[in-house]
């Protein structure tokens, strides 16, 4: 992360092998890997959810600035999660404070009036260390490449643990983030006649008064009790509070006669207010340790996971929608001097489940890995459109009992090679809605894997093979552009019957000579309906991931240099008869960093260097990535 300047959850995300993102407006990003969603979320192993529908949680605001490391797990998680993602899910580990003084201050300009500032500091409380501490502040301010869009944020962090004895650890925590964008990225991706636009990087869809506005709290709790004969006992909790608030007057491409005109850029414009408060508690117990049995140690875990969500969403429309020359309007709509009652909407979801799992090792370099949950599950989502007070519910969803096994195995070939097979169901309720605003069925199926894992260098240098079919019932594709009833912005999805998704992911990772590190991987991924049609095109078949450093020593001080690509293949979204497409490109990105001494380094970053044209998302409302860019940051750290 700090070689790329990688500062957002999706900064991590793009780099990380087999995962794919996508803009859908917005702040709203589009997760996925292997072919299928990735919406949960999990804070030191608790389970977050993130609700995409009225865009509360948004990833931008997932400041990297407090986290000590990002897992992905790519793959099924039902095991984990019990109605988990078929996509795999992303753990967020925070910073714990430690024994010893230690700090950093950091700051980052760059091109669009990038700056960026944060601070981190953290030590013993107490001579002996017992009980320490850490505190994280970070601010940033910048424009964009898009005319009229522009992002504020910062965060605050504090941390404090006790050793209350030799056994046993307490920690506690509060963040709080705080993101303030203007305007709205993106340009239309598509004329009315069918083709698709090619509009300047700098075009964007909204008027820079509009934004929407986020502030995320966190408080956490965490026990970890040491239990005789090598068991532990884990205790997280994990308290959210969410609020968001915006206002847009933005090009609206799905309303009625919405669509950009080619010849007279006629376009119309909607103006709207909205508020959305989510409230979120998870909590995560753990139980684990050795069983010796036969003559031989194997391995045992329990868990109980509960999770419940509540989110409250409310918007308003303003004098109605308006026809605009996007040619020329160069952003400015007046603000609607009041607003219209439109809709409300209201989001529960209750997850509790307990989990057992058995690594048994029956003989030497053998490995079976068995498991399951059992889940409960209540999901409900009601609207009601205002001013006429109609109301449905829209979603009502339950699991009683729900069973998820997992089973694995591994097989050592050596002390540094592995081959492993495993098997997982998939059951994943969804909140996505269809083009008459009923919820989505649950995603139902299998995922099945087998691949090779391999260690050189004193395992310094990892790599691994991975190939894998997943099949399923109910995924959600959208749906031609058609929005949710009674929404302006809502996007409507239809559920997918029979789709079968195969892939082959192969990485490498680590230390290949002194000094020189890589970080290479190549992922194929194709879903295919229940015909053999194939689905979800806006998802790449192919895509590369390179980033490689090497450290020089130069005047006796280190200076390492890096650089990377990522190369996309051909994708196209299919919108009603017509195509939203783009060829395969490539994105090249060049680091170098000289330290100066022990506590001082300056580094400078030079991202998309030949200055590729690409979109991140093609839609309705597509979204181009990032121009070449230029980012230099001084660190002091001590």
């Amino acid at each position: 992360m700090d070689d790329q300047r990688l500062v957002s959850i999706t900064d991590v995300l793009q780099q990380t092998p087999g995962i794919n993102l996508t803009r859908d407006g917005g702040e709203r990003f589009g997760i996925s890997a292997r072919g299928g969603a990735v919406n949960s979320f999990q804070y030191d192993g608790v389970l977050t959810q993130v609700q995409n529908t009225t865009r509360t949680v948004p990833q931008t605001a997932l400041d990297t600035a407090l986290y000590d490391r990002i897992e992905v797990l790519r793959g099924a998680t039902g095991l984990m999660t019990g109605a988990g993602d078929p996509g795999g899910l992303v753990n967020l580990i925070r910073k714990r404070p430690t024994r010893e003084l230690q700090g950093y201050v950091q700051t980052n300009v760059g091109s669009w009036n990038f700056f960026r500032a944060e601070a981190d500091i953290s030590g013993p409380v107490i001579k002996s260390g017992a009980i320490r501490a850490r505190a994280v502040a970070m601010a940033q301010d910048n424009d964009t490449f898009m005319d009229g869009y522009s992002q504020k944020s910062s965060l605050l962090y504090g941390v404090i643990e006790a050793d209350v004895t030799d056994t046993t650890l307490i920690r506690g925590s509060i963040d709080y983030q705080r993101y303030r964008p203007s305007g709205a990225p993106g340009v239309p991706g598509v004329f009315s006649n069918g083709k698709q636009t090619n509009f300047p990087r700098s075009y964007s869809s909204g008027a820079p008064w509009g934004g929407d506005d986020f502030d995320t709290y966190n408080y956490a709790l965490a026990l970890e009790q040491q239990l005789p004969h090598d068991w532990m006992f884990r205790a997280n909790a994990n308290f959210m509070t969410v609020e968001r608030n915006f206002k847009s007057a933005r090009y609206q491409p799905s309303s009625v006669n919405a669509s950009l005109n080619e010849e007279t850029g006629a376009a119309t414009v909607d103006a709207s207010y909205g508020y959305a408060k989510q409230d979120q508690q998870g909590v995560l117990a753990s139980l684990s340790g050795p069983l010796h049995l036969f003559g031989r140690e194997h391995e045992l875990y329990f868990s109980y996971n509960y999770n419940r969500y509540y989110n409250d969403y409310a918007a308003w429309s303003g004098t109605g929608s308006k026809v605009i020359n996007y040619y020329t309007w160069n952003n400015q709509f007046p603000e609607p001097e009041s607003y219209t009652p439109a809709l409300t909407q209201y989001f529960y979801y209750k997850q509790q489940g307990v989990n057992a799992s058995a690594r048994l090792k029956p003989i030497d370099g053998v490995n079976v890995i068995l498991g399951g949950r059992l889940t409960n599950f209540d999901y409900r989502n009601y609207m009601v459109l205002l001013p006429s007070g109609s109301g449905s519910t829209y979603g009502d969803t339950r699991a009683r009992g729900k069973f998820t096994p997992y089973a694995g195995l591994v097989v050592d070939l050596d002390r540094h090679h592995s081959l492993y097979a495993s098997y997982a169901d998939i059951f994943q309720p969804q909140a996505s809605l269809d083009r008459n605003g009923n919820v989505l069925p649950p995603i139902i199926g299998s995922n099945y894997e087998i691949g090779w894992k391999g260690a050189f260098r004193d395992d310094r240098l990892n790599a691994s093979v991975a190939l894998y079919q997943v099949i399923r019932d109910n995924v959600g594709e959208l749906d031609d552009g058609l929005l949710v009833p009674g929404t302006t912005d809502v996007q409507a999805y239809r559920p997918v019957k029979g789709a079968k998704t195969r892939g082959i992911e192969a990485e490498i990772n680590g230390e290949v000579l002194p000094g020189w590190n890589v970080s290479a991987s190549y992922t194929h991924v194709v879903t295919r309906d229940a015909e053999g049609v194939r689905s979800l095109t806006q998802i790449p078949k192919d895509t590369v991931k390179l980033w490689t450093t090497y450290k020089f020593d130069v005047a006796e001080r280190p200076l390492t240099l890096g650089g990377g690509v990522n190369w996309t293949s051909a994708t196209y979204y299919p919108y009603k008869t017509f195509r939203i497409a783009q060829g395969d490109y490539a994105v090249a990105n060049l680091m170098a960093r000289y330290e100066f001494n022990d506590h001082l380094s300056a580094s400078v970053n030079v991202n998309n260097l030949f200055d590729k044209s690409y979109y991140v998302s093609m839609y309705t409302i597509s979204v181009y990535g990032q121009p070449r860019n230029v980012m230099g940051t001084v660190r002091y750290a001590f």
